[in-house]
């Protein structure tokens, strides 16, 4: 087991991977040494990654070392221990998060419809309105609606029925409705108005 920086949160001022953009991780879960900077932490199973384009505050990738595990999809039963294992790994790193930013909040899962291929799961801070590189409805809503799915509940599903199963059309839907505030539900004219309201 690795954590850099004593386990607590550095990400490199310039956090870029070369290769096509649906690839990325795929390019950094293959050579984890050429992408050390981007290392939070890694054991034999899993890597941390801090998020290129953080959409808040803290923004982490809990990634398998497995290439093969693309989309949420093609998982079976059999995949649980190792989801259950970046789950706790993700938990740890949630635990020390909180003592290191006490004032923040955080969530971790998995987007429904992911943009990326290779299975990732987020640990995030709740500040979406912390974060310049949260700019469309698309960031906001993929983190504050129902196509962001906790990792208890896509484990629970994926250990009851055998699969992930997605609604496509109705996470398509969420991710491109106008947004709203995920605390009180109010309906904001865009995301520099949502971030100001969601800030107050």
């Amino acid at each position: 087991q690795r954590r850099v920086h004593g386990g607590r949160y550095r990400p490199p001022a310039q956090a870029r991977i070369a290769g096509p953009w649906a690839d990325v991780l795929l390019v950094a879960i293959r050579n984890l040494a050429a992408h050390a900077s981007m290392v939070y932490y890694e054991d034999e199973r899993v890597a941390v990654l801090y998020d290129a384009f953080p959409k808040a505050t803290v923004h982490l990738l809990v990634l398998p070392r497995d290439p093969s595990l693309l989309h949420l999809d093609q998982l079976t039963a059999e995949a649980l221990p190792l989801l259950r294992h970046m789950d706790a790994v993700a938990a740890a790193a949630g635990a020390a998060l909180r003592t290191e930013f006490p004032a923040l909040s955080f969530r971790t899962g998995f987007h429904a419809l992911p943009s990326l291929r290779l299975v990732h799961q987020h640990l995030i801070s709740e500040d979406f309105h912390a974060s310049p590189a949260l700019k469309t409805k698309k960031h906001w809503n993929s983190f504050t609606t129902e196509f962001f799915i906790p990792s208890t509940k896509l484990i629970d599903m994926l250990s009851t029925t055998g699969k992930v199963q997605v609604d496509r059309a109705r996470m398509q839907t969420l991710e491109g409705q106008p947004v709203r505030c995920p605390r009180c539900g109010a309906a904001c004219l865009g995301v520099p108005d949502v971030k100001k309201h969601y800030a107050t």
